[in-house]
């Protein structure tokens, strides 16, 4: 285009008698090089004016010769200007064409990659909760191919993400399947659930590990104190109830007018040790570790039955119905029955 520009300037001559005008204006003024006095003042005055018309009529004729000589310049910078808005407008659409084809190009893009990372979602059955691969960064001119097929570069920065999904959703049920064993081997009796994980179950593992034993540590020490307090609470109660029912007999001895102190003993001595008994019983160990471990299996070849039988006896109506209960268990255990676990006493009144 540059070859085509051809330009012919020939520069403006403006000639002026110059040399001969200063001359003479010189020698004009040299009369009034003097101190004006009362003599000379009309004269400087006139001379004044005469020079004022003077500078108008060179001025006007400067600007009229400059705008003479200018108007070619004027000209030629128009037609330039015009030229150079021809091919800034031809530029801009051969730019807007460029951006539309690009945006086209970036949306079939992002479409390809959407629908190319629901199929490896699915191949790989990774649910909802864990599909989490951003795509948007992915959508750039070079995903596509000439013939408008994702490329391969593409396919595998997809592939790369779901799998990153997918790895997630590994660990995170691996984390739940462990959860229970790893509750209940810390002695938890009801193992923790993924509500008290939740906050940080996609840490890192060792992020993980370490809030999750801080969580089981704090369980298992709240478990201890809820036992306790429940240990103490049952205690309390059964004291209660023994010493309850060690009065109980001793009024029954008295009612029936008891007069074998023996035998009123036997049954304070027999009340006042179900209670020692009851204060200083332990729960056995090896009974709360089968405890755990059926709680841990969830499942047992066994059940319990319950056998309730009646026995009819005759007895010196004055005992006492704890006394009675007493021998009654004990010549049962004598006899073999080491699963007896109640016996209750109902004594009829005697004939009047």
């Amino acid at each position: 285009m540059k070859d085509l520009i051809r330009i012919e300037a020939k520069p403006a001559l403006l000639s002026v008698n110059f040399a001969e005008l200063e001359k003479h204006l010189a020698k004009e003024l040299e009369k009034y090089d003097v101190v004006v006095t009362g003599d000379t003042v009309k004269d400087a005055k006139a001379l004044a004016t005469e020079l004022n018309a003077t500078k108008k009529i060179i001025d006007t004729r400067r600007k009229d010769e400059v705008a003479k000589a200018s108007e070619p310049v004027k000209q030629f910078d128009a037609n330039m200007k015009k030229l150079v808005a021809m091919c800034e407008a031809g530029r801009q659409k051969i730019l807007d064409q460029v951006q539309r084809f690009e945006d086209e190009t970036r949306a079939k893009a992002l479409e390809l990659l959407t629908e190319y990372r629901v199929e490896r979602w699915t191949d790989l059955a990774v649910n909802d909760e864990f599909r989490r691969a951003q795509i948007n960064d992915l959508a750039i001119l070079s995903a596509v191919t000439g013939k408008g097929a994702l490329a391969a570069s593409a396919r595998r920065s997809v592939d790369e993400r779901v799998m990153a999904d997918k790895s997630m959703q590994d660990r995170t049920e691996r984390r739940l399947l462990l959860l229970e064993n790893q509750s209940l081997k810390a002695g938890l009796a009801s193992p923790l659930t993924r509500d008290h994980v939740n906050s940080f179950l996609f840490e890192p593992e060792e992020v993980y590990q370490a809030q999750l034993d801080r969580i089981i540590e704090s369980e298992v020490k709240r478990q201890e104190e809820a036992e306790q307090k429940l240990r103490e609470k049952i205690q309390r109660e059964n004291v209660a109830a023994a010493e309850k029912q060690v009065q109980e007999t001793i009024s029954q001895a008295k009612e029936v007018g008891v007069i074998d102190r023996d035998l009123l003993d036997e049954a304070s001595q027999t009340a006042a040790d179900l209670a020692s008994s009851i204060i200083s019983k332990e729960p056995d160990q090896s009974d709360t570790a089968q405890t755990q471990s059926s709680r841990s299996c969830g499942e047992s070849n066994t059940v319990t039955c319950f056998i309730v039988c009646s026995f009819e006896l005759q007895v010196d109506p004055r005992a006492p119905e704890e006394v009675i209960r007493k021998k009654f268990m004990a010549k049962m255990e004598a006899a073999g029955f080491q699963s007896l676990v109640s016996v209750r006493v109902n004594k009829q009144q005697a004939a009047a």
